[in-house]
């Protein structure tokens, strides 16, 4: 493998390993630049390569931007998600690999809740 598609691979699997399976795109070139070794411009280039292929993604939560992978991107297979109760009991669904210990709204986890009908027992 050459060290244009090290570099590809390296991006590719710091995007997917991130939380959110997002970057920050200054982070990620300089991250994979002091890495590798290999000159920002380089690592830029190669960025903008992946972008250009749809292989990776710009997306935009105001006021930052992101380097993510398309969502149209099935072939990663389904996101394996599992229901974690907290130490209340209630249920969140999070990630298969969350840690329970920890707080789990800053693991991405969403909480359920359910919807009160109004009535008492």
């Amino acid at each position: 493998m050459d060290q244009a598609e090290e570099i590809k691979q390296k991006l590719m699997e710091m995007v997917i390993a991130a939380k959110d399976q997002r970057f920050r795109p200054c982070s990620l070139v300089k991250t994979v630049s002091e890495n590798s070794r290999v000159p920002i411009f380089r690592v830029k280039k190669i960025l903008e390569n992946l972008l250009k292929e749809r292989k990776l993604v710009f997306t935009y939560r105001d006021p930052c931007s992101f380097i993510e992978i398309p969502i149209n991107d099935m072939s990663r297979g389904p996101h394996p998600l599992k229901v974690v109760e907290d130490q209340e009991g209630n249920p969140w669904i999070c990630d298969h690999d969350v840690d329970p210990s920890k707080d789990l709204a800053e693991q991405g986890c969403w909480q359920l809740r359910e919807e009160s009908s109004g009535q008492k027992d």
